[in-house]
Formats: C-alpha cells, sequence, structure tokens
C-alpha cells in the first residue's frame, strides 16, 4: 500500500503549475484575436486596418503596442452594444512610424481579457517589395553582365575605328593615283592617237 500515497503525491506536484496556472486565469476573458487588413506589409502611403475581434463582444477594446514588456494604449474603441465582437482602427502609413508590433485587450463587465497574440506590422518604401534583401549572388551577376557589355561596346568601336582607317587609306590612295593616270593619257595624245583612257571620276 505504501507505492499509492507517493504516486499521489507526485501526482500533486505535476499539477500543481498547472491548477496554478489556470487559477491566475480564471479571473481573464477569452483572448481576442488580432489581424491586418489588407495584410502585415504595407507600402509607405496606403492604408491600413488593424481588426481585434472578441468573440463574446466587449465594452471597450484597446490596441496597444508592447516593447520589452512595457505596454502603452494606441487607440481606444467603446460600444454600448452587447453584441459588437470587433473593433477596427485604420491608419495610413505616411511615414514608417506605425511599424511595430501591436497587440489587443478588452473589457467587459469589470474583466479584463488576456492579451491577443502579437502582430507585426511593416511599412515599404517600394510597391510589392516584402522586407527581402537581394541575394550576394544575384549583385555579382548583374556586375559580371555589366562588365561584359561594356567590354563588347569597346571591341565594337575598335573595329569601327579600324575600318575607317582602311576606308581613308584607300580614299587617300586613289587621289593619289589619279595624276599618274592623267599623265600617261597625255602620252598618248602625244602619239597622235585618240584618247583612250580618262582619270576615273570619284
Amino acid at each position: 500500500m505504501a507505492p499509492w500515497p507517493t504516486a499521489l503525491l507526485a501526482l500533486v506536484l505535476c499539477l500543481g503549475p498547472v491548477m496554478q496556472a489556470q487559477e491566475g486565469e480564471s479571473g481573464l476573458l477569452p483572448r481576442p484575436s488580432i489581424s491586418a487588413e489588407p495584410g502585415p506589409v504595407i507600402t509607405r502611403g496606403s492604408k491600413v486596418t488593424i481588426l481585434c475581434q472578441a468573440e463574446t463582444g466587449f465594452e471597450t477594446f484597446i490596441l496597444e503596442t508592447c516593447l520589452a514588456g512595457n505596454c502603452s494604449k494606441v487607440r481606444e474603441k467603446k460600444t454600448n452594444l452587447s453584441s459588437e465582437t470587433e473593433a477596427r482602427f485604420i491608419f495610413t502609413s505616411e511615414n514608417a512610424d506605425i511599424a511595430g508590433p501591436y497587440n489587443c485587450i478588452y473589457w467587459k463587465l469589470g474583466t479584463w481579457s488576456l492579451r491577443s497574440e502579437t502582430l507585426q506590422l511593416l511599412v515599404t518604401a517600394t510597391p510589392g517589395l516584402k522586407a527581402t534583401h537581394l541575394h550576394p549572388g544575384w549583385v555579382s551577376l548583374g556586375c559580371v553582365l555589366l562588365l561584359l557589355l561594356l567590354l563588347l561596346f569597346c571591341l565594337h568601336r575598335q573595329w569601327q575605328n579600324k575600318h575607317r582607317s582602311a576606308w581613308l587609306w584607300m580614299a587617300q590612295g586613289g587621289q593619289q593615283t589619279r595624276p599618274l593616270l592623267t599623265k600617261l593619257c597625255s602620252r598618248e595624245e602625244a602619239r597622235a592617237a585618240p584618247p583612250r583612257c580618262s582619270a576615273p571620276r570619284k
């Protein structure tokens, strides 16, 4: 019969912390839910609605922000309708000041609720940016492509300069041979023969 008291004592010791935790929360209302519309990541200048919901209704809903265990009230909504279950808090993200963690807590019939889960709101400067960073590999690839385009441009300019020099040389060579052809034709005319050649027209 000795093992029974020992087993009962062990059970009491194991259930003690759980019972104390339940007793600590027994005087609080159920935890509300918190969400953001259209989402927790928004662009600067757009509107966002933080939605707090209590299944059993509320008298006062408080939206707060908590940092390092210290919570401060941001907005508050009161109602006289016992059937109302949600509170909407609308913000315009003209700057990044509204970014941060948010929680909801409500009051009803002289009792506070448990604090909601934390909603982390992010404000980005570029539409569609999801608070991510470019991978270093993409940056390196972009630099390589840029250098390759620069090299191709330099080779193209060098090829153009080379062919332009060759064309100028040929043009100058044609002008130098023109007087020689004229002299040869003059000799032919001196022999009383009709001219059979003429200087080419450029």
